[in-house]
């Protein structure tokens, strides 16, 4: 298959369609994987190393992505575990490793206009008037904790996969018959009727007995086990931090300024307009309509392919060198005052540019950038500290001196968190503050050490380091039947309730099969509610109501008309029964046939890329160490088969 991809390469279009550029997602790609030593290795895919701190730092930023998803702060430990967080992130890093891998293999790469296109179109980098803004750029990043150069690097990663996939959805043959069979099933629609069974559709069960109670109790012993706690304590050293804590007098700021004035000069700026066109010929022909005395402006609007200046008359506002494609630039930054380019080709097209104004290089005087200044050199002496403050962390560990009375000589605070779970939440379930920054990695580590040690350094994150001390250690235990008794009755008397509304459901669809029609049905069997109907359902989920899902509705148009959907639909403890009761079919439109056609394009194009996926996994040598692992992943037991 590499084979294949690498005959081909040279022919591949550069069409990839992202709409949103995805920050949060973006911010973790393989690019932080890769590490120069093997101590921290948790992941290798074919030699290529990945560290348990960006395995850490990718689960993170996943768990982050759910919980705003959900809107909560916390997520419940069970839901943690079921959502398998961990597993897709180990997953999701092999494969793009493994993407990554085969794209260098056949030497695939993104040209730096490329990218540059790709940032210049982000909407989160744009101004007010809809064009690209380098500062908000910067600052953009800043929130996110990342450099420009780091967001490049990782964006670049990502678009060199998007672009190695692209190949799956182009030249597909797609058979004619098969598309207009698919519209039409698209098109049909369904008609059901629907009886909804709770708790007060049924007797009251009994109450458990306590044989019951200690019967479930002894099946499921594991199920009742109190969990490990750590009482710890936690020494962070931040940049940010001390730089609140720097006071930097104004005769050092001016200081700093004088001694490097150049820094703070401003690039030369110039505004221009240019009509965008897609060849050299049409360009040229702007050119001479242009010296016949046609209007700059007025042919911007007629004839640019540029859509965010086309209704400016081609205006790009003042823009740096570095702002634009370099042959744009060179161009533009060559013109006199007024003058009109010849055509100047770029990865966008063949542009006519007009230089409009130029803005000279200068340097800003002190008052200008004197608080950039003071908080340049506030940032310069907050790393002094730091890096003298993980030294002398560093000594007082080494000299056996405790967590405590190293924070007290350098004037540091340690911060102390009792019986805490391995997920970071109390016995009540409620999650202790420990800093967001490192959270997973302190409790990583904190479970995995003795009482009375002290960890190494932690980096986590750009700027900050931590130590972390575990002062008591709580085993886990088997807990007493009296503390789950109540809990047992109330899973036991769901459990009965829901077997009786099953019952219940049963005997209706029996009644139905006598002949009954379902209100029929309910009614004889004691079921006084009143059937609802639901009318011209879609496969796409139109008109259905909010519990109906997709693949019910699938369901229901492979039984049949006249038929119930099993023995109904469990939903919140009630029972719902659902019968189809017409299915109705539609010709298709042309805008039916082109939306199947594509699910056909995009259908085919996803197995393609399983496929080839699994070439790739089938082929790789991929290695997990088991203690990395448990590290970047302190909350989740992953499958013990990745480990053999």
């Amino acid at each position: 298959m590499l084979d294949a991809l690498r005959k081909n390469a040279n022919s591949w279009v550069f069409k990839i369609l992202l709409s949103v550029l995805v920050l949060s997602f973006v911010g973790w790609g393989i690019g932080d994987y890769i590490t120069g030593g093997s101590n921290t290795t948790a992941v290798s895919v074919d030699g290529t190393d990945i560290s348990v701190y960006a395995i850490n730092s990718a689960y993170q930023t996943n768990v982050q992505n759910v919980r705003r998803q959900l809107g909560t702060q916390e997520l419940d430990p069970e839901v943690l575990q079921s959502l398998r967080i961990g597993e897709k992130t180990i997953q999701q890093t092999v494969r793009d490793a493994l993407v990554d891998n085969a794209a260098k293999d056949i030497n695939l790469t993104v040209s730096d206009k490329h990218l540059v296109e790709f940032i210049r179109k982000n909407q989160q980098f744009l101004d007010a008037e809809g064009k690209f803004d380098s500062e908000r750029y910067k600052r953009t990043l800043q929130t996110i904790g990342m450099t420009p150069e780091r967001y490049e690097d990782q964006l670049r990663d990502n678009l060199r996969r998007a672009t190695l996939n692209d190949i799956f959805s182009t030249g597909l043959f797609l058979n004619d018959e098969a598309i207009k069979r698919a519209a039409a099933q698209n098109t049909e629609t369904l008609n059901i009727a629907a009886l909804r069974l709770s708790q007060s559709d049924i007797p009251a069960v009994d109450k458990p007995t306590a044989a019951d109670v200690e019967a479930f109790y002894n099946t499921n012993a594991q199920s009742f086990i109190s969990p490990e706690y750590r009482s710890i304590d936690v020494l962070e050293i931040s940049i940010p931090a001390l730089m609140a804590k720097v006071s930097v007098p104004d005769e050092d700021v001016k200081a700093a300024f004088d001694s490097n004035p150049n820094a703070y000069t401003l690039p030369e700026e110039r505004r221009a307009r240019h009509i965008l066109v897609g060849s050299k010929e049409e360009a040229e022909d702007v050119i001479n309509r242009l010296n016949q005395g046609s209007d700059f402006v007025a042919l911007a609007k007629e004839l640019s392919l540029d859509p965010g200046s086309k209704n400016k008359g081609g205006d790009l506002g003042y823009f740096k060198r570095g702002d634009m494609v370099e042959d744009f630039a060179n161009t533009a930054f060559s013109l006199a005052k007024g003058a009109i380019s010849t055509p100047v080709e770029t990865p966008f097209g063949f542009h006519v540019i007009k230089l409009e104004d130029i803005k000279p290089q200068r340097t800003q005087s002190f008052e200008d950038v004197k608080e950039e200044v003071a908080e340049t050199v506030k940032q310069q002496r907050a790393e002094e500290m730091y890096f003298d403050l993980v030294e002398a962390v560093e000594d007082g560990v080494a000299a056996g001196d405790s967590l405590n009375a190293i924070a007290q000589a350098n004037g540091l605070t340690v911060l102390g968190f009792d019986s805490i779970k391995r997920n970071g939440t109390n016995a009540a379930d409620v999650a202790v503050s420990l800093p967001e920054i490192g959270k997973d990695g302190i409790l990583a580590e904190a479970f995995e050490m003795a009482t009375g040690d002290i960890s190494q350094g932690l980096e986590l994150g750009d700027n900050n380091t931590y130590y972390v001390a575990v002062r008591h250690i709580t085993e886990e235990s088997q807990l007493p039947l009296e503390t789950v008794r109540a809990d047992i009755e109330k899973a036991l008397t769901q459990k009965a309730e829901i077997e009786a509304l099953r019952e219940k459901a049963r005997q209706i669809i029996l009644a139905q099969q006598a002949g009954d029609s379902l209100q029929q049905a309910a009614y004889n069997k004691g079921v006084r509610k009143k059937v609802e109907s639901y009318a011209d359902i879609k496969r796409d989920r139109t008109n259905a109501p909010e519990w109906l899902t997709a693949d019910v509705i699938k369901q229901l148009f492979e039984v049949g008309e006249g038929k119930n959907l099993g023995d109904g639909i469990g939903l919140n403890g009630d029972m719902i029964l659902v019968q189809n009761t017409k299915i109705t079919q539609h010709a298709p439109t042309q805008t039916d046939l082109d939306a199947a056609k594509q699910q056909f394009a995009n259908s085919i194009a996803r197995e393609l890329q399983i496929q080839f996926m699994m070439t790739l996994q089938n082929e790789a040598k991929v290695k997990l160490k088991r203690n990395m692992i448990r590290q970047a992943i302190p909350n989740e037991e992953l499958p013990e088969n990745w480990f053999n």
